[in-house]
């Protein structure tokens, strides 16, 4: 299966690198002679950055998680408020676009959940951040939890400017 919609690469991408199959390196070159191998370069590493936070924003959204079969929709989902969030892609391109995925990925039932989630996220952006400010520290800096403790036995004064710097 031959994917060309970008934004469904990149929830291919991020899925299989959640399951533990090869690196994002590896995955990305096999996409460089793309025409949008710069938006498909940022959007997994954007969403990988702040894979974290996004996730948690995410949950905020969702009635009930996403099954594991279904982690890429899961990861269009991420990919899909990490654009809203930090690209300067227009909003209605950015749902648009990434609910188009979704045909690639061949799960039609997934659009209107999409779409939703999407548009959610743009109404209930004062309520995401309000939840995210009120967060544990590995969320808000979107680092895993077991980095930030360890850091803390070591650098408990300079924790937030040591996790900050490293975004």
């Amino acid at each position: 299966m031959t994917l060309t919609n970008t934004r469904a690469i990149a929830a291919i991408i991020l899925s299989d690198m959640l399951k533990g199959n090869g690196s994002l390196t590896n995955h990305l070159s096999k996409h460089k002679t793309s025409k949008e191998y710069p938006l498909l370069q940022e959007i997994c590493f954007g969403s990988c950055r702040w894979f974290h936070l996004l996730e948690f924003e995410l949950s905020l959204l969702l009635q009930r998680p996403i099954k594991k079969k279904d982690s890429d929709i899961k990861c269009l989902l991420i990919i899909g408020i990490y654009q809203l969030k930090e690209l300067g892609v227009a909003d209605y391109a950015a749902i648009n676009e990434t609910v188009s995925a979704i045909d690639e990925l061949h799960k039609p039932w997934a659009k209107a959940l999409v779409n939703a989630v999407l548009r959610n996220y743009q109404r209930q952006s004062e309520m995401i951040k309000a939840s995210v400010a009120k967060a544990g520290l590995s969320i808000r800096m979107s680092h895993p939890k077991w980095i930030v403790e360890k850091l803390a036995a070591q650098q408990t004064d300079d924790l937030e400017t040591i996790l900050s710097n490293n975004n």
